[in-house]
């Protein structure tokens, strides 16, 4: 089997003599066509094409292409024998054609009689709520000696109950339905003005040449259209134990080509032609020497962090950040990602984006509570996890949820097939967590030394009133975590001592340590009970000299 591709040109000059055009029309025979295959970019789409097989030499046209088509970048492919030439001629048209001008106003009639049904079905949902809560209060106010039994009130309120549920239930679906109904006919009414207000259309036709050998073969014409693109949008909904997570992956494509895609094979490709649920992390902090210190030191809460600040920075970080830009991209140089969706799909042109399933998949996590008192008052839980998932992860924005309550949104870094990953799973209820400024002092110098020590002593108090995520006993671990001022000045020495808790040597946290100045703490809370985590920190410094903090 021999496979031809030629790419295609606009022979400009010639195309514009009408004697030449006028032959070309008159030899070339119509083909249809199908959108079989498309590949959705970031900003564009390249969209394949399948004709019925072709039985004999000769000059073949496909008409009325979308005038989003790039006419410099038109490919055709033939299983058997060879393309001997292609051309693109641009032509305008009336109008769009009257097919989808009438699909319009077909669609706008069901849309309509379906509002109708639906408004008869809610007055009749309005009347069968009414007579319920009536049945109901009768019920409950029924006197005791009307009763035959305890068991019988109970049975009768209970089944007038779940009656008046399932009702309440179908009138909600029923609003619903109506809203997103209401937003498709404002969308049909607005697409068919502008279809009905006339005026001429740019589109395109495709000349093709063809020298066939071995027998009848199908074409296959492959091009680009702009106005399109994806992005990944995910769903992480965590287990009642927190040890594993479901991911589903889905894309929103847009898609404005000016043709519709209906039961494609769809393809998505990275390739170029908080509050929400993410608790903070702490930062790092230097203090530094400066000038002589006035005996007003501000040793005034000199060492509170403003948590305002973490609040200020989810615009520069976070959410923000993960929303930046419509289109899906791999943020590593060179690298390109590509998704066949396993069933195919219909993606009609409009300005809404349409949402369709990339996959789902499970994914086992350890379970982690940490928090950062300086920046929070709120415990967090993160899940350490390795994406066993069959697909790249991009960056993009999950809604996150604990079991079915929705806890927000948090960012999805881009994460390869078998790489480690942690997934901002919310805040953890049922713990409670406070930190207190318990003193400051200000320890002048000896007889024989010029050092002078600020010291700021810290509490944290953890309270466990029940999480929901525990070891077997009942009781929690929790990550705590501060920023300790860095020293600029050899002359600066910082140190915390007097922790109640030992300060974490695991390997985990030891460049943390050592390069940012991010001390941690793993606490135990038990359960119903509290954990109080002290410290000292303390600051030796020459006497003459005013501390600076960053």
């Amino acid at each position: 089997m021999q496979t031809t591709i030629l790419n295609g040109f606009v022979l400009a000059a010639l195309l514009a003599a009408p004697s030449f055009a006028g032959a070309r029309d008159a030899e070339a025979l119509e083909l249809a066509s199908r959108v079989d295959a498309v590949t959705v970019y970031g900003g564009s789409a390249r969209v394949t094409r399948v004709t019925e097989p072709v039985q004999h030499d000769g000059r073949f046209v496909l008409r009325g292409l979308t005038r989003q088509l790039d006419p410099s970048n038109v490919r055709v492919r033939l299983e058997r024998g060879h393309v001997l030439g292609v051309e693109v001629a641009e032509r305008r048209v009336d109008q769009v054609p009257e097919a989808r001008v009438q699909a319009l106003r077909d669609e706008l009639r069901a849309l309509d009689v379906a509002a109708g049904v639906r408004a008869d079905e809610e007055r009749l949902l309005a009347e069968l709520v009414t007579h319920v809560q009536g049945q109901l209060s009768a019920v409950s106010d029924e006197d005791d000696d009307a009763l035959p039994s305890l068991e019988a009130w109970s049975a009768a309120h209970a089944a007038y109950d779940a009656a008046l549920a399932d009702l309440l239930r179908q009138r909600r679906d029923l609003r619903w339905a109506g809203e997103a109904d209401a937003a498709r006919r404002d969308e049909l009414r607005r697409e068919l003005g502008t279809l009905e207000a006339g005026g001429l259309v740019p589109v395109y036709d495709v000349f093709v040449e063809v020298d066939l050998g071995a027998g009848p073969s199908p074409l296959a014409v492959e091009y680009f259209v702009g106005d399109c693109g994806w992005k990944p949008v995910y769903d992480l909904r965590t287990a009642g134990d927190a040890r594993s997570v479901e991911l589903v992956y889905r894309a929103e494509v847009v898609q404005r080509s000016g043709e519709d895609w209906p039961g494609v094979e769809l393809a998505l490709s990275t390739a170029t032609p908080r509050r929400g649920a993410a608790g903070p992390e702490p930062e790092p902090r230097w203090v530094d020497l400066g000038g002589r210190q006035d005996d007003s030191l501000a040793r005034r809460g000199l060492f509170y962090e403003d948590s305002a600040r973490y609040d200020a920075r989810l615009v520069e970080r976070g959410l923000e950040s993960a929303d930046k830009g419509y289109f899906a991209a791999a943020q590593d140089a060179g690298l390109s990602v590509r998704f066949v969706l396993p069933a195919r799909e219909t993606l009609a042109s409009r300005d809404a984006a349409t949402t369709v399933l990339v996959g789902e998949a499970r994914l086992d996590v350890e379970p982690e509570l940490y928090c950062v008192p300086a920046l929070a008052d709120d415990v967090w839980l993160r899940g350490h996890a390795r994406n066993t998932s069959p697909w790249v992860l991009l960056p993009g924005v999950a809604a996150v949820f604990f079991g079915d309550d929705f806890i927000g949104r948090a960012a999805v870094d881009e994460v390869q097939t078998g790489q480690e990953l942690d997934l901002a799973l919310g805040v953890v209820p049922g713990l409670e967590l406070e930190r207190v400024l318990v003193g400051e002092e200000h320890d002048a110098p000896g007889l024989f030394s010029s050092t002078a020590r600020e010291i700021t002593r810290w509490r944290v108090r953890l309270e466990n009133h029940g999480a929901p995520v525990t070891e077997p006993d009942g009781s929690v671990r929790v990550v705590v975590r501060e920023a300790i001022p860095q020293s600029r000045d050899e002359r600066l020495e910082v140190e915390v001592r007097k922790s109640s808790h030992p300060v974490s040597t695991d390997p985990r946290w030891r460049a943390d340590r050592d390069d940012r100045g991010f001390v941690t703490w793993v606490v135990p809370v038990p359960k119903d009970g509290e954990t109080d985590l002290t410290w000292e920190l303390v600051l030796a410094h020459p006497e003459s000299r005013e501390l600076i903090l960053e």
